[in-house]
């Protein structure tokens, strides 16, 4: 009798018991904390109360509801089965290969840029004492340089000591915690509640509509996604059953308390006057010295010397507050790559520990890519709303996962479980997709493109690495049609005949006609048509697993194309007159939700590194 060749998931167990349990629960409390109150918290007031007026409230509200539902659903799994790299690891658990490489895949390109954006933060707070790092929030050659070091004390904190990068957050964290509280409570002495009721415009000025474009484009959700610190690097926390869904929980609850706090201060003060605006004109609030640093400057017009004074704390913390986010995010995408390698979608280099034992192959692959990611994205807004929109298509995954393990894995321990599984865990899918729909079509498109490249690379290394694919010329060959057709029909029916006469509108939106309705038709016929492609080529080549594996992910990436054309043609497309106006194009979108969900849960199967991992759990293998 042959032995079964050893998974990838064997081999990612041995560098899980090599890592360090370092972290225990007030470190892993701030390090979700601090990556939700980074760079956020000095901007994102500014950015939602423009977008929405006083009920950006509201939007903070809506967008702690929608959240939580997420985070409680990775409660559960972190608790279940802490892993380093979890974000990619569990949905190989639940789906296999297939499905947990395109969540690899959007994970990696979206949060190496989330370091950049931490990054970008800190700079542009020391360009108020040199000017020449940035020229209109744009970064300049300098201020590229110079970001390039903070990427790279970064990578050696976290190369380093996992223990000191925990005790570094927690320390900060505190300060992170008190001194944004200090900041609200001395903007309440200037509270204006006429600012909430009596502007020009009332209390929702933008619409209903914007209460939920605000969510991934004004900084909220950017700022709520911090939470996936606390179980990304679940191979290195103590008691990880104990600690990993207290501190997940407490520090999402924690952040989200300092944002509401700060949002009714920050309105309540806001002095029209002496901003030179008419009372109610909120959208003009980003051209204003606000948007040189928003906190800072709130204060600093109140005119009062104990508030100007405290104002230059906040400064102080305005080049603190990103640091220990980005340290935390660029350890945790590497953490990614780790997760990659563990589920068979990376070589296994990555896995690789240093002496100090953490995975610094992976860490370096994550310092490149965030130098990189500088180029197409110099500044805080735009890389965040990317950033925010390509988590999004790893945190829709979260519900089904939950929903799947209740039955694939019907015996596990679970030191936490989600009460009324099937609603909440539907609820946490359908919340992340309408998040993402609610995205706009502007970002949606780039976002759709950026993913599916990736299913090329599945061919023709994740077929070959772990279902006994062979990596032939054929293979490269579709795989390289794959891009060229992909990046040509995306550049001329797109992205010329679409997405540049919609800025040349600035946002006003277009016609409702047939010269911007059928290059969208023919893209998506071009897109699925190369998809069904690499899909039947890959299914035609693996093993029995791989075929199994890859019809269990059809549900998903159907779910990109579907939010893909209902952003087209919805209040969030491009059109000034949609098809489908809001709220109605909400309600399809939630009823499409809720089908995806039934479809998902229907999908998952019980996968070989899933009974490896329970096992390994049940012995104490993993060392958590």
């Amino acid at each position: 009798m042959v032995d079964a060749p050893i998974t990838h998931e064997e081999k990612a167990i041995k560098s899980d018991k090599e890592l360090k349990k370092s972290l225990g629960f007030w470190s892993l409390m701030f390090m979700a904390f601090s990556a939700i109150v980074g760079s956020g918290w000095l901007m994102a007031p500014l950015y939602s109360a423009a977008a929405v007026g006083p009920a950006s409230i509201v939007s903070w509200v809506l967008g702690l509801v929608l959240v939580i539902f997420i985070v409680l659903a990775y409660a559960e799994i972190g608790a279940m089965l802490p892993r380093s790299g979890s974000i990619v690891r569990y949905p190989h658990y639940a789906y296999g290969g297939f499905v947990s490489f395109i969540v690899a895949w959007a994970y990696i390109l979206g949060y190496s840029a989330v370091v950049t954006a931490e990054v970008e933060a800190i700079v542009s707070y020391l360009s108020a004492f040199f000017p020449q790092l940035m020229v209109s929030d744009v970064l300049t050659w300098y201020g590229f340089a110079v970001s390039v070091l903070f990427v790279l004390a970064f990578f050696f904190l976290n190369y380093y000591s996992v223990y000191l990068l925990g005790k570094l957050t927690e320390g900060l964290g505190w300060l992170k915690l008190v001194i944004p509280l200090i900041a609200a409570g001395l903007l309440f002495i200037y509270f204006n509640p006429g600012n909430f009721t009596s502007v020009p415009g009332g209390f929702v000025p933008m619409g209903p509509a914007s209460l939920v474009l605000a969510l991934p484009t004004a900084g909220i959700l950017y700022s709520y996604f911090g939470f996936r610190q606390a179980i990304e690097w679940g191979s290195e926390v103590k008691d990880p059953q104990k600690n990993i869904p207290r501190g997940l929980i407490a520090g999402f609850l924690l952040g989200a308390l300092v944002y509401l706090v700060l949002q009714v201060a920050f309105i309540g003060a806001i002095n029209w006057k002496a901003l030179s605006l008419s009372p109610g004109d909120w959208g003009n609030l980003l051209s204003t010295p606000l948007s040189s640093g928003a906190m800072v400057e709130i204060l600093k017009l109140t005119g009062n010397p104990l508030l100007v004074a405290f104002s230059l704390v906040v400064f102080a913390m305005a080049i603190l507050s990103p640091m220990p986010a980005g340290w935390a995010q660029l350890g945790s995408c590497g953490r990614g790559f780790y997760g990659m390698a563990a589920s068979g979608n990376l070589p296994d280099v990555f896995l690789k520990l240093s002496r100090r034992k953490t995975p610094y192959v992976a860490l370096l692959a994550t310092t490149i890519l965030s130098i990189i990611f500088m180029l197409p994205f110099p500044s805080w807004v735009t890389v965040g709303s990317y950033a925010v929109l390509m988590a999004l298509l790893t945190y829709v995954i979260a519900g089904p996962i939950v929903a799947v393990l209740r039955r694939t894995a019907a015996d596990a321990k679970r030191p936490f479980r989600l009460p009324a599984v099937s609603l909440l865990a539907g609820l946490a899918y359908v919340a992340a997709y309408l998040a993402t729909y609610w995205a706009s079509f502007s970002m949606i498109w780039f976002v759709f493109f950026v993913t599916t490249l990736g299913l090329p690379i599945f061919l023709i290394f994740t077929t070959s690495s772990s279902y006994g694919a062979r990596r032939g010329s054929l293979t490269i060959s579709l795989g390289i049609i794959y891009w060229v057709i992909s990046a040509i029909s995306t550049y001329f029916l797109l992205y010329n005949m679409v997405i540049v006469p919609y800025n040349a509108t600035s946002g006003a939106g277009l016609p409702l006609s047939f010269s911007y309705v059928w290059p969208m038709v023919a893209y998506t016929i071009i897109e699925a048509a190369l998809t069904a492609a690499v899909l039947y080529a890959a299914y035609r080549a693996v093993n029995e697993e791989g075929k199994e594996h890859i019809k269990a992910g059809i549900w998903y990436i159907s779910s990109l194309f579907l939010v893909f054309v209902l952003s087209y043609v919805g209040q969030f497309g491009v059109f000034s007159n949609p098809p489908i106006p809001f709220p109605y194009d909400t309600i399809i979108a939630a009823v499409v939700a809720v089908l995806l969900f039934i479809w998902s849960v229907r999908s998952g199967v019980e996968t070989r590194d899933l009974r490896v991992a329970l096992s390994a759990q049940e012995t104490g293998a993993t060392g958590s």
